[in-house]
């Protein structure tokens, strides 16, 4: 087993000025290690600013006068990118290293190569928020310096960004809406039951999409129109107070049938899907093709993640939730399944703008559901692997996949998608896939 990684002693005055200024998770840590995955895998936007900027260096081996290295991406050529020659960035080099970056340092580059991984918001009430994403390897495996060790770099990136203007914003619902302040406290209130003591994930997911559901009622908003402490409190002592009765939902639930498989899998698709890959492939329609029909053999058990993704490993023949009701779970990987959910509820970055602009509740149901599908994912690597424990290293690549589309990918836009999220998070269906991940006893590393 895994030894327990001892996190860094960070100042506790640094921890907590960093938590003033943003809004984040402060156990998070990163530093690049030049793997490239940013520098191929999205296409790289840079303003008329930032190409003039780049056009004027003299960088050996790029002749800007005689070539083009970047195209514009709206008719306003006001915003274009940067070629790339198969997947790569033109400015990378065949030693891993950006030339920019290289021979003029890192300030002279595009925003958006500098910011990668940070994401970094400024809010409608001013304030800001931050946090690492999830899909660069380091960030997955929490390697590097600690959040509140690059303050400075996040301060200039949030004054950058401020430049334009843009605030984020996100509303309650779609019937009624609420201030930014109120939607936090509600999101303290629900990081507090997820990280409650002695009671099973299982059932602290579903308390919480039933307190979703409550809501829903106009007779009960005005615990999120007007949170107080006393939300938390409350609904932390109800868990506690009905611990016996809450874990035996999930675990009397009965399991999934042939429908509620199906809509899982499709989910889990949808988070798993490279879109960049199908754009890269030369042919958008013939990848588009393939691509609808790896995900249907994948729907119906039959297909494999890295038909879903290159980099994925080969999962044929393996059922998510038959995965995941099969492999148990290591008490180390716990922590980064719970610094995940953590993250986000920490720095709101599961709903608003910009992004997918979900609702708080739309964002919510998404982010609940996303840990079963991390572990399901979490699952198919283990038992691709031959391995009857989730370690780890197997959790912090299912995280990467699941961040890659979580609050990017227009998928989750879809109406029936919504649809389909609320359908799995509804307490029908809920404890049924909840069960098959809490059945597991940890295995104490």
């Amino acid at each position: 087993m895994m030894k327990k990684k001892s996190r860094k002693k960070i100042p506790r005055t640094q921890e907590s000025f960093l938590k003033a200024t943003f809004h984040c998770h402060d156990d998070q840590s990163w530093e690049c290690i030049g793997c490239g995955k940013c520098c191929t895998m999205w296409d790289i936007p840079v303003t008329a600013e930032e190409k003039r900027r780049i056009e004027s260096l003299d960088i050996p081996g790029f002749d800007f006068t005689a070539r083009k290295y970047f195209t514009p991406s709206d008719r306003r050529g006001k915003i274009f990118l940067i070629k790339k020659i198969g997947s790569r960035c033109v400015f990378l080099g065949g030693d891993g290293l950006c030339a920019i970056h290289k021979h003029h340092g890192e300030k002279v580059k595009a925003l958006a190569c500098r910011l990668y991984p940070f994401h970094i918001l400024k809010w409608d009430d001013g304030s800001a928020s931050a946090s690492l994403r999830f899909d660069c390897v380091a960030v997955s495996e929490n390697r590097g310096k600690p959040l509140c060790g690059h303050l400075g770099q996040m301060r200039d990136f949030a004054s950058e960004l401020d430049k334009g203007g843009r605030r984020s914003k996100a509303t309650y619902s779609k019937s009624f809406n609420t201030s930014t302040k109120a939607l936090r406290s509600v999101a303290e209130a629900y990081k507090a039951i997820l990280f409650e003591r002695d009671i099973s994930m299982g059932a602290k997911l579903n308390f919480t999409a039933r307190l979703l559901d409550f809501h829903v009622d106009p007779a009960n908003r005005q615990d999120i129109i007007h949170p107080q402490l006393e939300f938390e409190k409350d609904s932390v002592r109800y868990i506690r107070d009905h611990r016996e009765d809450l874990e035996f939902t999930v675990l009397s639930a009965a399991r999934p049938d042939k429908l509620l498989n199906m809509v899982f899998n499709y989910i889990l698709s949808g988070f798993a899907r490279v879109d960049e890959e199908v754009l890269l492939s030369g042919s958008f329609i013939s990848g588009r093709l393939r691509r609808a029909w790896a995900i249907l053999k994948f729907i119906l058990d039959k297909g494999s993640l890295r038909d879903l993704g290159a980099d994925y490993p080969d999962t044929k023949g393996l059922g998510p939730l038959n995965s995941m009701a099969k492999t148990k779970i290591e008490t180390q990987t716990e922590i980064v399944l719970k610094r995940y959910m953590a993250v986000q509820l920490e720095s709101l970055h599961f709903c608003g703008n910009p992004g997918l602009s979900l609702t708080f509740e739309e964002g919510m149901r998404h982010l609940l559901l996303a840990y079963p599908m991390i572990v399901a994912c979490a699952s198919l690597y283990a038992e691709s692997k031959g391995l009857q424990e989730i370690s780890p290293h197997c959790a912090a690549s299912a995280v990467r996949i699941i961040d890659h589309t979580f609050y990017h990918s227009p998928f989750f836009s879809l109406l029936h998608v919504k649809k389909m999220t609320k359908w799995l998070t509804g307490k029908e269906n809920f404890p049924k896939i909840l069960r098959l991940m809490d059945t597991q006893e940890l295995v104490h590393g």
